[in-house]
């Protein structure tokens, strides 16, 4: 008998739980439809060194890896902090998709922003592993700003949002066939709040 290949998801998110309970919901979904197309799904959980991000994955049984990044800001330590961080964290996943991908099984990065989710991108950019943004906010942070123009598919929550970005935003290319064609730069595909079972 041959194993199924695995895809490994990769969920950014961290520094609050706002950012991690929908990364579970897409874990969940992820793990559905993949279980309908007969293929094995994983996932882990990339998130920051705040207790709360271990506990709430700790409670849930799930899988984390905890990264060393910290939140941007001008003050002169503050600063440094973020940039020592994010080169961490940025180097840690690297490690990590490298060791997934030694394994057989294929990456991909669904990031939901925070702190956690730039250099967690940036690491998945760079081994050319598929990408995508799902934004949580009504109104986009400076991050998810940043990071629609670095990921190769944004997703919105909300209708009506300026979000643009993606490197390959799918879009309806012929009404009557439903083809989908790759648009770079386009508005965000609206989905609904990602919400656990």
């Amino acid at each position: 008998m041959v194993d199924k290949p695995c895809i490994h998801v990769l969920l950014a998110g961290g520094g609050t739980g706002g950012h991690i309970f929908p990364n579970m919901a897409i874990a969940e979904a992820v793990a559905r439809l993949a279980q309908q197309r007969d293929r094995a799904t994983q996932a882990t959980f990339l998130i920051s060194n705040r207790p709360l991000d271990r506990k709430i994955l700790d409670d849930a049984c799930l899988t984390g890896l905890v990264l060393d990044a910290a939140p941007l800001s001008v003050r002169p330590t503050a600063a440094g902090r973020f940039a020592l961080g994010y080169v961490r964290a940025r180097r840690a996943v690297l490690q990590y998709i490298h060791q997934l991908r030694g394994q057989g099984q294929t990456v991909v990065m669904v990031a939901t922003g925070g702190f956690v989710s730039a250099p967690a991108v940036a690491a998945a950019r760079r081994t050319q592993a598929p990408t995508a943004l799902v934004n949580l906010d009504a109104v986009p942070g400076k991050a998810n700003r940043m990071l629609a123009r670095r990921v190769d598919a944004v997703f919105s929550c909300h209708p009506g949002g300026t979000l643009r970005g993606g490197r390959h935003n799918r879009t309806p290319d012929d009404e009557s066939s439903r083809r989908q064609t790759l648009v770079a730069g386009a508005a965000a595909e609206v989905i609904g709040l990602p919400v656990r079972q």
